[in-house]
């Protein structure tokens, strides 16, 4: 192709993913205006429109490509061409068409949340910024034009984690994720600089081809490098600690951002990357993602706050999705990443009313609320059975699609490996048991203080959580409510690693068991929920994400107080030495030192040497000099000496 040549389907992407920047530029330009107050509507309604289009036009197996070189340098034998452009496969296109939808339904249901809110201008400008990053993202053809557009995206998450920035609790909690985002990046930005080194390109699709380049250890190093940053953007052990704190911006910015969009963007990268991955890196890949979705559905189940509930949740269902590609279950992990996209932004949207209705995220202070708010909770209840994973909605779909994965892995591999499925099946019942529990403490019951000031929901409200909740059946993903095999999104991106669930049969009735027995034991224990204080060491530990967050901070704290050393190092032991050996060669106050020394040293012994033997061969000649009168008696003499002195010499 022409490098500089673009297709009719490459421009119509480029345009779909530059409009939002409108609302950016708009909020920017005009901040005052009202028109940025629902104006936003249409430029993210057409970029919506404009994917659908490239969704529905696109056919089976095509790839639209088009790019123009960045970079050129080296010789024929070794060169290095790096090119920006875009690349529209399947996966890309169906990415681009769920941001933009979802954009669009969280913009909505945003202008009737924040109407009241002073910032809603700069809030839909961010919000715009923010959904242009994303969707240049995915449309990336290359590692290196992803990794900037990869920052943009993390930046403007930390303009909206901190949006109410007057507040201390959301300036820190946009510090801490920008600062964590940072770690994970470094490890990306050291994945990209091997692969440059050692293949010469970065372009997605010539990498596969390139990977003979490599030797196994380099190839080893590059994957685990690039899964450093994909656990930063994702929130995967150990750095999954910012994505509870980020709770702090507003609600709808975590259904968007924190839920379907940003932290999704480290799967993404993963799965592009799945050829990258040698048998180790993905046992690294799968244990990381097993052991994130077990702590977080662990944490989920001790919190109280709404939002971190489903903060907790969202990073145990991306550990899922990682666990999925680790064990080679590309296909189920990327369809997971789709279902979870609509029914946790349904939640997080859902949440965003219970709080817009009660003025509290306390779920202590909540109950009753299916009787006050009906239809909030029948939006609200569909959405989380999906997470739960039951039958007939899209989590089951996905989400079983991915354990028998990881049973059919650790049926090859065998051993310790079995460690990685059972852990997943208990999560599955954890997520069910928390979810269960989250629907008794906030709908069910009696009310225990919280009344709905608002118990009618908006419309703009409304429609957003209508749609979200239909995407969390099964229908939008496939005819067949119990086999993912024939969903026509799979037939996007599939690689022809889905069609197994038939060599597993047995793990779906055991996950619809185990969802069922969370559920059950949900409202078994519903009398008891609010009895449960987390006191204990344990309860504190699994209430705190088994102290990371404190672990963070004893880090940075660490880190404080290693600096302070560091500095008083510097100051007091090289900085001291220094200025020691100074006053120790210049004492300006006159008292000794090694300049004085030196200076005495040659003055009284070299220069007095020197002189001394001057002044001796001056005396030596005035003695000599003396000897020589001009007398005849004195001259005899000396003649006799000098003639008694030649005959001694010539027979002595």
């Amino acid at each position: 192709m022409d490098p500089y040549q673009w297709t009719p389907f490459t421009a119509t992407a480029a345009t779909a993913a530059s409009l939002p920047l409108i609302t950016w530029a708009g909020s920017l330009l005009w901040p005052r205006a009202a028109l940025w107050q629902k104006g936003p509507l249409v430029p993210l309604g057409a970029s919506f429109l404009l994917a659908i289009g490239l969704l529905l036009l696109r056919e089976q197996g095509s790839v639209w490509d088009s790019s123009t070189h960045w970079i050129d340098i080296g010789t024929a034998g070794s060169r290095l061409v790096l090119t920006a452009g875009l690349r529209l496969d399947g996966l890309a296109t169906a990415m681009l068409a769920m941001v933009a939808g979802i954009s669009w339904l969280v913009h909505l249901f945003s202008l009737a949340y924040l109407r009241k809110d002073p910032g809603l201008t700069r809030y839909i400008g961010y919000l715009g910024f923010f959904t242009a990053a994303m969707m240049w993202l995915v449309l990336a053809d290359n590692l290196l034009t992803l990794f900037v557009c990869w920052e943009l995206v993390g930046f403007a998450s930390w303009l909206l984690i901190g949006f109410w920035r007057e507040e201390e609790a959301p300036a820190r909690a946009a510090q801490q994720a920008f600062i964590v985002n940072r770690v994970g990046d470094a490890g990306f930005l050291i994945g990209i600089l091997i692969l440059i080194a050692g293949t010469g390109t970065l372009d997605l699709a010539a990498l596969p081809d390139r990977l003979r380049m490599l030797t196994p250890g380099w190839q080893l190093a590059a994957a685990l490098c690039l899964f450093v940053g994909v656990a930063g953007k994702s929130a995967q052990f150990p750095l999954q600690g910012w994505l509870p704190a980020a709770m702090e911006g507003p609600t709808p910015v975590s259904a968007l951002i924190h839920a379907a969009t940003m932290v999704a963007a480290g799967v993404y990268l993963l799965a592009r990357v799945a050829f990258l991955l040698p048998p180790v890196a993905g046992t690294v890949v799968a244990v990381v993602g097993a052991l994130t979705a077990l702590m977080a559905a662990l944490s989920a189940l001790t919190q109280w706050d709404i939002k971190r509930v489903l903060a907790f949740s969202t990073i145990s269902q991306l550990g899922f999705m990682v666990l999925g590609i680790g064990v080679g279950a590309r296909d189920m992990a990327l369809l997971h990443l789709f279902t979870h996209a609509f029914f946790k932004s349904a939640l997080f949207l859902g949440a965003g009313a219970v709080i817009h209705a009660v003025h509290s995220q306390d779920m202590r202070q909540m109950g009753g609320l299916a009787r006050s708010m009906p239809r909030l909770f029948g939006l609200y209840l569909v959405p989380a059975l999906a997470l739960s994973g039951l039958p007939l909605f899209s989590g089951f779909l996905s989400k079983d699609g991915i354990l028998v994965g990881a049973v059919l892995w650790a049926n090859e591999l065998g051993g310790l490996a079995w460690l990685v499925p059972v852990s997943a099946l208990f999560t599955s019942f954890l997520t069910a048991l928390y979810m269960g529990r989250q629907l008794w403490l906030v709908f069910g019951g009696e009310s225990r203080g919280a009344v709905p000031a608002h118990p009618a929901l908006e419309a703009k409200m409304f429609w957003p959580l209508l749609l979200l909740a239909i995407m969390s059946l099964w229908l939008p993903f496939g005819w067949h409510p119990g086999h993912p095999e024939g969903s026509w999104w799979l037939a996007l991106w599939s690689a022809g690693d889905a069609a197994t669930t038939t060599h597993a049969a047995w793990v779906p009735p055991l996950s619809i068991l185990l969802a069922g027995a969370g559920l059950g034991q949900a409202w078994w224990q519903r009398r008891n929920w609010l009895l449960l204080s987390w006191e204990g060491r344990l309860g504190r530990m699994l209430a705190g994400h088994f102290g990371w967050e404190k672990g963070y901070q004893a880090i940075a704290l660490a880190a404080f107080w290693l600096s302070r050393a560091a500095a008083w190092v510097d100051r007091a032991v090289i900085d001291g030495s220094i200025h020691l050996f100074t006053r120790a060669m210049v004492n300006h106050r006159g008292g000794p030192s090694v300049a004085t020394l030196a200076e005495r040293v040659d003055d009284h012994l070299i220069d007095g040497a020197v002189n001394g033997i001057a002044k001796g061969v001056l005396r030596l000649g005035k003695r000599l000099r003396s000897l020589h009168r001009g007398k005849v008696q004195d001259n005899l003499w000396l003649g006799l000496l000098l003639l008694g002195l030649l005959m001694w010499v010539l027979w002595g």
